[in-house]
């Protein structure tokens, strides 16, 4: 990784890129519970199952599909499932989950405004929070 993420940290992309998120998944030592409205990006797929080869309990919860029914989390389910990751689809109760979490340890939470997608890391703004205990910061989002 070029730089660790601090213990609160706001990230702005496209300026950081996926090093932060990377960085806080290779931090996960224990546990790593993700929580994702759209997951595709490479990088993190792969660092998800890096997380689960070095023992790391990966728990992954994804959208089964957007409210046009467009299902852009198939391909990332087969391949985690295939690699032997935790991973379901969120609940069929609601219309769509946009919800853009990871919980690392169950001490550190990382709370998105971007998905887990190629695009938000090359060219929206869009910005990250990561709370560690009882220390919180505000963020806006923006384009």
């Amino acid at each position: 990784m070029n730089h660790p993420l601090p213990q609160q940290a706001l990230v702005v992309q496209p300026d950081d890129g996926v090093d932060p998120v990377l960085a806080l998944m290779a931090d996960a030592t224990t546990s790593l519970r993700v929580k994702q409205f759209t997951l595709s990006e490479p990088r993190l797929l792969q660092g998800l199952i890096d997380a689960h080869r070095r023992g790391v309990a990966v728990r992954v919860m994804l959208n089964p599909h957007r409210s046009s029914g467009d299902r852009a989390n198939d391909a990332s389910f087969e391949q985690l499932q295939g690699a032997g990751l935790a991973i379901q689809w969120t609940s069929p109760d609601f219309v769509v989950t946009h919800e853009k979490s990871i919980v690392v340890d169950d001490r550190r939470a990382l709370v998105a405004t971007f998905n887990l997608v190629l695009k938000y890391f090359i060219g929206l703004w869009r910005f990250l929070l990561s709370y560690d205990g009882g220390h919180r910061k505000r963020c806006k989002t923006g384009r």
